[in-house]
């Protein structure tokens, strides 16, 4: 890249994050790909799900924590603030985390369904790997149609509008 931190043709290093392509199922995968949280809880309560570990976030699993389908096991980075109703269980952690901690995790939680977002590369593949090896089903968020950032203003625009406005 340039001194300015640029790659080819002036885009953002960065963009390939957001365009790099979703995970692939394999024919041991039980994957339910659904448009977000509100089809993932329709969803869990049609499997007969009573507990499911969430790690789409908070800001994309709103309907988990207000409707919930079932008993909802939430991954968070941080313990404090978290959603404060009876049937959310904060998970505190930060991975990437080895397949059999994940396994072991899921296991000692008595999970029935994953739900997760489609974020695709290796770092939080190992969940997927976990739930397969369980054979639990796993609800995908699907990912946001790609759209190729044509520098960085955009892309600092972007992040403005992703984070709290407390930053």
């Amino acid at each position: 890249g340039s001194a300015g931190g640029e790659g080819r043709g002036g885009e953002c290093p960065e963009v390939r994050h957001w365009t790099r392509p979703g995970w692939r199922q394999s024919a041991q995968d039980r994957w339910h790909r659904v448009a977000d949280a509100r089809r993932a809880a329709v969803v869990l309560r049609r499997l007969g799900v009573a507990r499911a570990f969430v790690t789409a976030g908070r800001d994309k699993s709103g309907p988990l924590m207000t409707a919930p389908p079932c008993r909802v096991f939430l991954r968070v980075r941080s313990v404090l603030p978290h959603p404060r109703h009876p049937w959310v269980t904060a998970v505190p952690g930060a991975g990437p985390f080895p397949v059999d901690e994940e396994r072991r995790l899921l296991t000692r939680l008595r999970i029935g369904a994953l739900v997760a977002h489609d974020a695709g590369g290796q770092g939080a593949f190992p969940k997927l790997a976990a739930a397969r090896q369980l054979g639990l089903p796993v609800l995908l968020l699907r990912r946001p149609r790609e759209r190729r950032l044509t520098g960085w203003e955009e892309l600092l625009g972007r992040l403005e509008e992703r984070l709290p406005s407390s930053y």
